[in-house]
């Protein structure tokens, strides 16, 4: 009985496999029809929504996966995902999250037998596929392993302003670097090809200012050199006692003598936009830059009290040292 659960396994995988090596549709060459529709969406992504990361609708319709692996992608785990029909009449394409650990790629799937296309930064999309041993113990393993993708080669270089230190500089954009090389004042990177936009920042402290994007379209065949600005000087802040929350700033103290006082602020005051940008509706990294700004330069701010009131501000920007 236990070799009729593992035939059913292999017959999957060779299918699979077939699929994975047919160069199109007419060629006549065996597809598993669970693999076939999926492929076929993937490569019509106009036609298609993908969902990320969906909760399971109905947990007892879904089993946990364990899939071994024989390359390290742990590094890159983050930017994992495993795509597949939700249903046996698939509407849409469902992200599902997943993990790495010990070499074993883990996610839920459908307790029906199927096959999905797992999605890496950086790796060409692997195949994969589930199925139900004799036992009822769940098997799953890759047609074949995920591959490198072709990347584009971009080469940063920071036109550094005499008051700045390479150790406060950082770029942003384009996701995650792929096999990073440090060559004197450049970063030589690769990238997934596409649209890409490259910003560099200067930090000072839990501020940063940044200078202009510069977009770019990469592709495998060009590689791209490119040189980013950052601001001239040194990021000032608020000089007020305050911590983040998610609809803005919180004032945490009001000392004697301090900005805070002088703008006749409280204890739970809210601070809920900075220069007309409502920080609700910012990242970290946009409050940050935010916040910051030149030495001197004042920041109009729209603060909530505590019992609902607003009212504004005006502070003076002041360099806080390490």
């Amino acid at each position: 009985m236990q070799r009729a659960g593992i035939a059913a396994g292999v017959g999957i995988l060779l299918a699979l496999a077939l699929w994975w090596m047919t160069p199109g549709p007419d060629t006549g060459a065996e597809v598993d029809p669970r693999v076939a529709p999926l492929l076929k969406a993937l490569n019509e992504p106009q036609q298609v929504q993908v969902a990320d990361d969906v909760p399971p609708p109905e947990p007892a319709r879904w089993r946990p996966v364990s899939c071994p692996l024989t390359v390290d992608i742990v590094g890159y785990k983050k930017d994992l995902r495993v795509l597949m029909f939700e249903g046996p009449e698939p509407a849409e394409i469902v992200s599902v999250a997943a993990d790495v650990q010990n070499y074993e790629l883990k996610f839920q799937a459908p307790v029906d037998d199927g096959a999905a296309l797992v999605e890496l930064y950086g790796y060409e999309r692997a195949p994969v596929v589930w199925w139900t041993e004799e036992d009822g113990a769940t098997s799953c393993a890759f047609a074949r392993d995920p591959a490198p993708a072709p990347m584009a080669k971009v080469t940063l270089s920071i036109a550094l302003p005499d008051n700045a230190d390479y150790d406060d500089i950082y770029v942003t954009g384009c996701g995650v670097p792929m096999r990073v090389d440090w060559a004197a004042e450049a970063h030589v990177a690769e990238y997934e090809p596409g649209e890409c936009a490259f910003t560099a920042c200067r930090r000072h402290l839990r501020m940063g200012v940044c200078g202009e994007t510069v977009a770019v379209e990469l592709t495998v065949e060009r590689p791209v050199a490119l040189t980013l600005d950052v601001p001239d000087f040194v990021p000032a802040g608020l000089a007020l006692d305050f911590g983040y929350r998610e609809d803005g700033l919180e004032i945490l103290a009001v000392p004697g003598g301090s900005v805070a006082e002088a703008a006749e602020m409280e204890l739970g005051d809210m601070i809920v936009a900075i220069d007309g940008e409502v920080l609700a509706d910012m990242n970290p990294g946009q409050r940050r830059n935010a916040i910051a700004g030149p030495e001197g330069s004042v920041a109009a701010l729209e603060v909530r009290s505590a019992d609902g009131e607003l009212y504004e501000v005006q502070v003076e920007r002041q360099f806080v040292p390490k």
